[in-house]
This record gives structure tokens, sequence and C-alpha cells, in this order.
């Protein structure tokens, strides 16, 4: 899988792997998330982040029905999670300016 967002700073591009796990058994593998940052000047920032989305969904449900929920679970987050995928899916490889769709929903 490969996802790319560019914009007029640099690029982001999202890739998945497996990886060897750290501190687990030998030669054990799960999958993680690369993320490659290059900036209008080339410079390249890659990071690895284990996949633990679900977990992180669960935890944030509970937080925010115990009343704990912090900025992942307010409403104006996820319209903004909302407005980078009608971007992505309706861009046609043109600018999209998601402060303005957010500001319009």
């Amino acid at each position: 899988m490969i996802v790319l967002i560019t914009g007029t700073a640099g690029h982001l591009a999202i890739t998945s792997e497996q990886r060897v796990v750290e501190g687990g058994s030998q030669g054990e593998t799960k999958p993680h998330y690369i993320l490659k940052l290059v900036g209008a000047d080339g410079k390249e920032e890659v990071s690895a982040y284990a996949n633990v989305g679900v977990r992180k969904e669960i935890e944030y449900f509970v937080k925010a029905i115990q009343g704990d929920a912090d900025k992942n679970g307010e409403p104006r987050g996820a319209l903004r999670d909302v407005a980078i995928i009608q971007a992505a899916l309706t861009s046609n490889g043109h600018l999209v300016d998601i402060g303005k769709l957010v500001q319009e929903i």
C-alpha cells in the first residue's frame, strides 16, 4: 500500500511493511506504517510506527465514554479527518485547501 500526499512544501509517502518486533521472539514480525516526509529542499525524514490502529480506536472510545476524551475524540477532529478523505477522493491531482473544507462543514 502506498499513499502519497503532496503539498506546497514537500510530500508525505505512507507505506506498509512487515518489520521485526523489538523484544519479541526471534524472527517475529508485525505490520508497520512507514512515513517518509520529503521537504521542498529534498531533505528526507523516515519514521516507522507499529500498526496498532484498532487497539487505539478502542482506547479512545472507552476514554470518550468515561469523559476523558482528548483532542482525538473531538468532533472537529473527525471533521478534519473527513476533509482529508474528501480531498484525497476529489483532488484529481490538484491542490485542495483542507482548512477551507473544514470551515465549509
